[in-house]
C-alpha cells in the first residue's frame, strides 16, 4: 500500500508526469515497484475491459488482478493500463482513495475499492469501483450505480481545478452512464506480479504508440 501511495504522489507532481511520458520504461518500472510491495500470489489474472458511451467516451485496456476471488467472488485489481479517447492511462488510484474532485467536502469522499468479479446481474464492479489518471492530467472513476433505478455503470470524469461535487460540467467534469465490460483471459499470468505488471504496461504503451503513429 505504501508503494501504491508513493506512486500516486509521484504521479501528482509535474516531474513524475514528465518521467512517465518521456520514457515508457519508467512507467513500467514504477508499476512493477508498486506491485512488488503487495502480497504475492503465485499468478495473476489479466482482464480485457472497456467502458463506452457513444459518441462521447471510448475507454478500454487491461486490468491485472489477483487470481483467487474473495468469499463474495471479487478479485482485487492491482493495476490498470489502457486509454480513454486516445489519451493514455498513466496512474492507478490506490484502494481507499478517491480520484481528485470526487468529494462532497473535505471529509466525505467517494473512494475506490478496486474490486471486480465475473459477469453478474448485480454488476461486475461495486458502487466504489476503480479509479485511474490520464496523461493529460485528468482522472476517472468507473463504478456500478446499484442505487439508481435502473442500475447502471457510470464514469465520473474530473478535470482541474478538481472542485467539490457536483461535477462542474461547464469546466469539463462529467458523470455519464455507459456500457462496462470486463472478461479475464483464459490463462493466468505466472510468476512474480512486478514482472507481469511491467510486461503488461510496456505492451500497452507500444500498442498505443503504434495507433498514434497510424493516426487512429
Amino acid at each position: 500500500m505504501a508503494s501504491q501511495q508513493l506512486y500516486f504522489q509521484m504521479r501528482s507532481f509535474p516531474f513524475g508526469r514528465f518521467a512517465c511520458k518521456a520514457a515508457t520504461i519508467s512507467c513500467g518500472a514504477l508499476f512493477a515497484a508498486t506491485l512488488a510491495a503487495l502480497p504475492q500470489p503465485a499468478s495473476a489474472l489479466v482482464w480485457d475491459w472497456s467502458f463506452e458511451k457513444d459518441p462521447e467516451i471510448k475507454a478500454f485496456g487491461e486490468l491485472i488482478t489477483t487470481d483467487v476471488p474473495d468469499s463474495q467472488g471479487f478479485y482485487t485489481i492491482l493495476g490498470v493500463t489502457g486509454e480513454r479517447n486516445k489519451v493514455a492511462i498513466d496512474g492507478f488510484i490506490p484502494t481507499g482513495s478517491p480520484v481528485p474532485g470526487n468529494c462532497l467536502n473535505v471529509i466525505k469522499c467517494f473512494t475506490s475499492d478496486n474490486l471486480i468479479r465475473m459477469e453478474d446481474a448485480d454488476g461486475q464492479l461495486t458502487t466504489h469501483g476503480f479509479g485511474v489518471s490520464f496523461a493529460g492530467g485528468t482522472f476517472a472513476n468507473y463504478f456500478f450505480a446499484s442505487f439508481l433505478k435502473p442500475a447502471t455503470y457510470l464514469e465520473f470524469y474530473s478535470v482541474a481545478p478538481f472542485d467539490f461535487l457536483p461535477p462542474d460540467t461547464s469546466g469539463g467534469d462529467s458523470e455519464l452512464a455507459g456500457q462496462f465490460e470486463a472478461e479475464p483471459r483464459l490463462d493466468p499470468v505466472p510468476g512474480p506480479l512486478p514482472v507481469a505488471g511491467a510486461v503488461m504496461a510496456f505492451g500497452w504503451a507500444r500498442k498505443l504508440r503504434r495507433r498514434q503513429r497510424a493516426g487512429r
